[in-house]
């Protein structure tokens, strides 16, 4: 997909006006059904699974920001999957207890409680086998 233009800022604060140190500024970024897409690539590609990625699908899923369900989404994760080479990893348990290891290792130390307690794991989990179940052909 195409890349946009969006105007982006800096966090950074000028210590004399209180206002940003910076002027807002244009960064060209990825199409947001193709970053989802890529990251439940990731999630399913990797050989060492990452807890991030199942987050922040979950946060995804959670915010109605993504539709693991679309035709088209699929389509398009399909497509991915396809050019990569990757393949959609199995979801098999092993990943499933490593990812719930990583929930301390991994994101306990950089999450804040309240966004720590908002995260289910077997929300996404669940999300990605119903989409890996239809991009196998039947």
């Amino acid at each position: 997909m195409a890349p946009r233009l969006e105007s982006a800022a800096t966090l950074l604060t000028n210590p004399l006006t209180g206002g940003p140190a910076l002027p807002r500024f244009p960064v060209r970024v990825m199409a947001e059904e193709e970053l989802w897409a890529e990251k439940v690539r990731a999630a399913l590609g990797r050989r060492e699974p990452a807890i991030r990625d199942f987050y922040d699908l979950d946060y995804a899923l959670r915010s109605k920001r993504l539709d693991l369900s679309g035709h088209d989404f699929i389509s398009l994760v399909g497509r991915k999957i396809a050019a990569t080479g990757t393949g959609p990893e199995d979801l098999t348990e092993k990943k499933h207890a490593e990812l719930e290891r990583q929930v301390e290792t991994d994101l306990k130390p950089v999450l804040r409680s309240r966004d720590l307690e908002r995260f289910d794991l077997n929300r996404s989990w669940a999300a990605l086998n119903a989409l890996v179940n239809r991009l196998q052909p039947s």
